[in-house]
This record gives structure tokens, C-alpha cells and sequence, in this order.
């Protein structure tokens, strides 16, 4: 009886070592791998903060672009230097489309911090400086990389456009030809006629907005977060670039 006592409490034992050592390593690939999706994380927004060479001609004489890579993209600040290195294309598209081009620059901050190969942080599909999902850019006539239609979320988009960028290795002219959303010119420009489009309909742009946010403007737009944030980016783009324009 002891024996048999003695096995049981041994088998017992065994199981439960088992058991750690099971678990352990489930926590060690679990650390390994959250390890490793930081650092792509990492890698990725050394390629996003690069400022294509192929737009270089684009760029304003007095932005220092060290200064764009040092700065934190979260903050607004770093939000406003990304998207002036594009005042140029927000001034002429808006002109040509008839938008104001700060509604355009505060847009760009706001959805992609102003970086043209900007992919949602949530993998749902949207992408470029305007982050357009699938289905819309479509409609405003942008090529698309996939057969993704879908004007919401779509994570198998998502990842596959998350796999494109890493497959070209974050190069904006090979991007731009695969999916237009990547393209600065394109997807300003399908952004300013869809803002237009929406004006036209309802009458002010923060209706506009509002609609590009979520389809069809809210009750109130100006007291949703998206708006709000929108009229403050562009009152901060207007004055910090006059203030440049003037140094």
C-alpha cells in the first residue's frame, strides 16, 4: 500500500512538473514573440519617418528632415512636421479641387501622422496618407492592391497589405504603383473630392469630416472627437506654417 502510495504521489509530482514546464515555455514564446513584434514595430517606423527621395523636389527649403525623424509622430508637433513635407500637393490639389489645403494637411495628420505608407495600427484594412479603406478609395477611382471592396474593416486585407509593404521593403515608388492609397498625390487628391463631395451635400466641412470619419455625418460633428481634433490640427498647421513662411 505505502508503494502504491508512494507511486501516486510520484506520478502526481511528475504531472505537475510537467505542468510548469509546459507553461513555462508557453510564457518564454510567448515573450519571444511579443520580443519580435516590437521589434518589426520598430524597424517598420524607421522606414514610415523616411521621407521618399522620389518627393524630394516636394520638399520645403526650411524643414529640416532629422527634425522629422527625431520628433515624437504622436505628438502634434510631430504630426505637423511629417505632413508639411507635403504643403506643396495640399496646396495645389486643394486649389484645384476647391478644399482648403489646411483641412487637407489637418486630415493627414490625423489619420495617418502625415506619413504616406502609414498602415492602420489596428490591421483593419486601411492604409496611405489618407487611410483610405478598400472599398472608398475605390470609389474615388484610386488602384487598389487585392479584390478587398469593403468600405469597413477588413483584417485579411490588412495583413496582406501589412505583407506587401514588408515584401518591397517600405520603397514608396514600388508601393504607390502596387496600391494608390500609398501615392501622396493620388490619395490627396481622391481625399479633397470626396471632402468635396460631401460639402457640396451638407453644407459645411465639418459635416465633410464627419462623413469621411464614418460614412454620413453625426448629429453634431463638431462635438465628436474626430472633428475636434481636425479644426485644432489645422488651426496649428496654419500658424506654424505661416510663422516658417515668414522666418
Amino acid at each position: 500500500a505505502s508503494a502504491l502510495t508512494g507511486l501516486y504521489i510520484f506520478s502526481n509530482f511528475q504531472a505537475t512538473l510537467n505542468n510548469f514546464e509546459y507553461d513555462a515555455k508557453r510564457v518564454i514564446s510567448g515573450f519571444a514573440r511579443d520580443q519580435n513584434q516590437i521589434e518589426e514595430r520598430v524597424e517598420e517606423e524607421k522606414h514610415l519617418d523616411e521621407a521618399p527621395s522620389a518627393l524630394a523636389k516636394l520638399m520645403p527649403n526650411d524643414l529640416d528632415l532629422d527634425a522629422v525623424k527625431d520628433s515624437n509622430k504622436y505628438s502634434t508637433r510631430g504630426m505637423f512636421l511629417r505632413a508639411y513635407r507635403w504643403d506643396k500637393v495640399f496646396r495645389g490639389i486643394g486649389k484645384e479641387e476647391g478644399v482648403p489645403d489646411d483641412i487637407l494637411a489637418a486630415l493627414a495628420m490625423r489619420e495617418s501622422y502625415g506619413n504616406p505608407l502609414e498602415l492602420n495600427s489596428g490591421a483593419d484594412g486601411g492604409a496611405g496618407l489618407m487611410m483610405f479603406q478598400p472599398g472608398t478609395a475605390r470609389a474615388f477611382g484610386l488602384r487598389i492592391y487585392g479584390n478587398s471592396r469593403a468600405s469597413g474593416r477588413d483584417r485579411n486585407h490588412g495583413v496582406k497589405l501589412r505583407e506587401l509593404v514588408r515584401r518591397h521593403g517600405w520603397n514608396y515608388e514600388r508601393l504607390r504603383v502596387a496600391d494608390e492609397r500609398f501615392d501622396v498625390y493620388q490619395s490627396t487628391r481622391a481625399a479633397a473630392k470626396y471632402l468635396k463631395k460631401e460639402f457640396n451635400r451638407h453644407g459645411s466641412w465639418d459635416e465633410a469630416l464627419s462623413a469621411y470619419n464614418r460614412g454620413t455625418p453625426a448629429r453634431n460633428p463638431r462635438a465628436t472627437d474626430h472633428v475636434r481634433a481636425i479644426r485644432s490640427y489645422r488651426q496649428y498647421y496654419r500658424e506654424h506654417r505661416d510663422d516658417r513662411r515668414k522666418s
